[in-house]
């Protein structure tokens, strides 16, 4: 079954059933906006392109993802680091963080 750029949510939702899948509410309105944007792109959605958007939809509710990082370190200098990670799309935390130059022990 082909669904096109004005197909709804609903008709999304019975596509991925017919499919086989159970997928949570949140994992449906994260999928059906992908599939907004790609019908956007193409005149119409294939299974195919629906099996894409579920497993994108059904991974993306359990990884992060290191968005951002920047690191400034010079000789005698304090080292600086940005690090901002991603979950579901949405900033989950960010740290600008002067940190202490690691010096190793002395020999004695």
């Amino acid at each position: 079954m082909v669904l096109l750029k004005h197909s709804g949510r609903h008709a999304f939702r019975d596509r991925i059933i017919t499919l086989g899948y159970e997928l949570t509410d949140e994992e449906i309105d994260i999928a059906f906006l992908d599939f907004k944007d790609l019908a956007e792109k193409k005149k119409a959605i294939f299974d195919e392109d629906i099996l894409t958007l579920i497993e994108k939809s059904m991974i993306q509710d359990s990884v992060f993802m290191l968005d951002k990082y920047d690191i400034v370190s010079r000789k005698g200098k304090e080292a600086k680091a940005t690090v901002r990670i991603l979950f579901n799309r949405n900033v989950w935390k960010q740290w600008k963080k002067a940190m202490d130059l690691w010096m190793p022990p002395s020999r004695q």
